[in-house]
């Protein structure tokens, strides 16, 4: 049973954008009530410490007060009195007389918050402990002031929240923005000839993109090649098929031993023929590069006559002579199949640029030297050959799949004064 299609993630890069920026805000708030509680739990020490700080630095008045014999309790300054003994305090104040001596602190009672430093004095008439009291309600900040002061913190909050998440935006655009480009341009029908993205994208999506058409413009290539295959075989396989078909059948018409002698020889030459181009077919399939095991060989003539000899039936209908120039003998790596496939397909792309030609003296020259094979015709030229790429058999684009295979350079120019070169460079 065929499986469901499913997607090998759960979220799309909009909705991971939108997560992120969730993510993002749920920190800047974490961030925000972080910071504010810190910032009221300082300010309220800073408040209880400026407090006590103040009591502090009313001892030395009511030393003197003592001192004087001033009376008691002693009003110090609109919000501190100073108590002589306990037995001054007030009922709310009770509390303060527990405490030890040089010891200050903040009281919270049921019915009255306040400061309170007990201490001890030493005057000329001896030593005195005192109580020096501060109301709360008149230190610390009214509820107003806390309300404005909680407003300040809550708008700082939203001001650090609205930054942090349009700087996350702008953070995470250029990595998201890629993604949703590519995949808005992989979803389209048909696809564009390119893929491309925002010039503003980091380097890494940029490779990323390169990869992709570097691997699209190979799978066209590849599938430019499977087409050629398959051309190559209806037209080269069919020939030599229809040869074997038909001499068998005339083997079975007439008994003399020398016509069934030579229809025996037209059948081994068309089985001879298909071996070479399944050879040359598997040449190009192999995964292994071929130049690291195969032994370079000599190119012969006999081997160069050969396959002249198949098209020259066809070059003399056409009126077309065909030359071989063999300059010196090099030694190559391809094998004779593979040989037979790039030279006889340049010859008949030459053999078909010149045929529809109105002209006398139509040639080919096949030119063999040390590190080049060249096939020249005085025909149409390069724009013809080159807006018929498709070529006879394999073609030009499984020619060129067969030079890469053998690190060959092939190539197409201009051949003076008229007409192409084909050239294999090795």
């Amino acid at each position: 049973m065929p499986k469901d299609k499913t997607s090998t993630s759960q979220y799309s890069s909009r909705s991971l954008m939108t997560l992120l920026r969730l993510a993002f805000a749920a920190i800047s708030f974490i961030s925000a009530g972080f910071v504010f509680l810190v910032m009221v739990g300082v300010m309220q020490w800073v408040e209880d410490q400026v407090s006590l700080r103040n009591l502090e630095q009313a001892k030395p008045y009511v030393g003197e007060a003592l001192e004087q014999s001033a009376g008691f309790p002693l009003t110090v300054s609109p919000t501190v009195i100073a108590y002589s003994h306990a037995e001054q305090l007030p009922d709310e104040f009770k509390e303060a007389a527990q405490f030890p001596s040089e010891y200050q602190t903040e009281i919270h009672s049921q019915s009255i918050d306040y400061f309170v430093y007990k201490t001890k004095l030493v005057t000329s008439k001896g030593v005195q402990e005192v109580y020096i009291i501060s109301l709360a309600q008149y230190s610390e900040l009214t509820d107003v002031q806390w309300q404005r002061t909680l407003l300040f913190c809550v708008l700082l909050m939203s001001v650090l929240f609205v930054i942090l998440n349009t700087v996350a935006t702008k953070v995470l655009s250029p990595m998201i923005k890629p993604i949703n480009q590519l995949s808005d341009q992989l979803q389209q029908h048909p696809l564009p000839d390119s893929f491309t993205i925002s010039s503003r994208a980091v380097t890494e999506f940029g490779i990323l993109t390169d990869s992709l058409n570097q691997y699209r413009e190979n799978s066209e290539q590849r599938i430019k090649q499977e087409q050629a295959f398959a051309r190559y075989a209806s037209h080269e396989l069919r020939t030599p098929l229809s040869i074997v078909r038909g001499a068998a059948v005339l083997l079975g018409h007439n008994q003399e031993q020398a016509f069934q002698q030579k229809q025996r020889e037209r059948i081994v030459r068309a089985s001879q023929d298909m071996q070479n181009t399944v050879d040359a077919l598997l040449h190009i399939v192999k995964q292994e590069n071929p130049n690291s095991q195969a032994q370079p060989r000599l190119l012969e003539a006999q081997e160069l006559e050969q396959i002249l000899s198949n098209h020259m039936t066809t070059a003399n209908q056409r009126g077309i002579s065909l030359k071989l120039d063999i300059q010196t003998t090099p030694h190559i790596i391809p094998s004779e199949a593979v040989l037979k496939m790039l030279l006889g397909n340049l010859i008949q792309n030459a053999i078909n640029a010149l045929t529809d030609l109105e002209q006398d003296n139509k040639a080919i020259e096949i030119i063999i030297s040390e590190n080049a094979i060249t096939v020249s015709d005085n025909g149409h030229g390069l724009s013809h050959n080159e807006h018929n790429q498709t070529g006879h058999g394999l073609g030009l684009v499984i020619v060129d799949t067969l030079c890469q295979r053998y690190q060959w350079q092939f190539q197409l120019k201009p051949n003076e004064p008229q007409g192409c070169v084909a050239e294999l460079s090795f």
